[in-house]
């Protein structure tokens, strides 16, 4: 099996974590594509691929692919969208207000990602399915509960049936695992977290202690077998 994974410096903790892992998949092979921040933004459809519209992107999707600088989806089996600015999805519970308004609120917040337009981008392409996976949920300060994080899970149902089931995609939930609060990640997994290696003279620094948002390679390695359980 072939994936294609693209995102932001999320993908690190991914990427790391496969590296330790890919002994164990002999079967499958996966190419990362990705840059901090909004990078992935400047992507651009040429033909039946997507490429870099400017020189730094470029260089740091050929860093992250290990040799290549463009995507070309028809040469996949699997394709999966990380981060790029798209959340997870808690308005359920809101009292007083309408179904409705809580679908469009969850739209509004889907659609202004980096991550919604890199997918319409591929669909525009390809019309294979298309899975995303969300931001890592903030790390707690504190952990009060690891109760099952239900209304988390109803969200992330609720994302796939209004706008992502239409668009033949897939949002991936995060693992249960990691979730404590019902909408935190377990701050374990940010201890020790790096930045995304691009070529740089920021590779593989640690991100300060008070970064609530950038997972390890731990968490990484429990989100890719989740991944594969799933796919």
């Amino acid at each position: 099996m072939k994936l294609c994974i693209i995102g932001n410096s999320h993908v690190g903790a991914l990427k790391r974590a496969w590296n330790q892992m890919e002994g164990s998949y002999s079967g499958t092979k996966i190419d990362f594509f990705a840059h901090r921040g909004d990078g992935m933004a400047d992507l651009v459809v040429d033909g039946a691929r997507l490429v870099a519209n400017n020189r730094v992107l470029r260089d740091a999707m050929h860093f992250t692919s290990g040799g290549k600088d463009f995507i070309e989806p028809a040469a996949y089996d699997c394709i999966l969208v990380y981060a790029l600015g798209l959340k997870s999805y808690h308005g359920l519970s809101a009292q007083g207000v309408s179904a409705r308004v809580k679908e469009l609120a969850a739209g509004d917040g889907v659609r202004s990602s980096v991550s919604f337009g890199v997918m319409e981008k591929i669909r525009r392409i390809s019309d294979k399915k298309i899975h995303l996976g969300h931001a890592p949920l903030p790390a707690a300060e504190e952990v009060t509960t690891r109760n099952k994080p239900s209304g988390y899970f109803a969200g992330v149902r609720f994302l796939n049936e209004k706008i992502f089931g239409a668009l033949n995609s897939e949002l991936v939930a995060q693992p249960r695992a990691t979730i404590v609060n019902s909408r935190n990640t377990d701050p374990e997994f940010t201890k020790s977290s790096k930045r995304l290696e691009i070529g740089d003279k920021l590779d593989g620094k640690l991100h300060p202690e008070y970064d609530a948002s950038h997972m390890n390679d731990e968490f990484g390695r429990i989100w890719l077998s989740g991944f594969f359980k799933m796919i």
